[in-house]
């Protein structure tokens, strides 16, 4: 199923684990979507991934910060055609 930028955004979050490191937050909804939110250890880019519930991705935002972090650079792609 396709999704909209606005539904991808508004997510209901569901239970959420946290790796051992910090850097990957887990969260899975009543229909059994899940949102994984990667951090890279220097903090500089950001990745978040939607999948249903037979792991198919359905959205993807990454986000890219500058050294200094004066800009960031988004990049949103709905369904799995990375």
């Amino acid at each position: 199923s396709t999704l909209s930028v606005q539904e991808f955004m508004i997510m209901p979050v569901g239970a959420k684990t946290f790796s051992e490191d910090g850097l990957t937050i887990t969260s899975v909804d009543s229909a059994e979507r899940k949102l994984v939110k990667t951090i890279s250890e220097d903090c500089l880019l950001f990745t978040t991934v939607l999948t249903d519930k037979n792991d198919t991705e359905l959205g993807r935002l990454v986000k890219e910060f500058s050294s200094d972090y004066s800009s960031v650079t988004s990049t949103f792609t709905l369904g799995s055609n990375q």
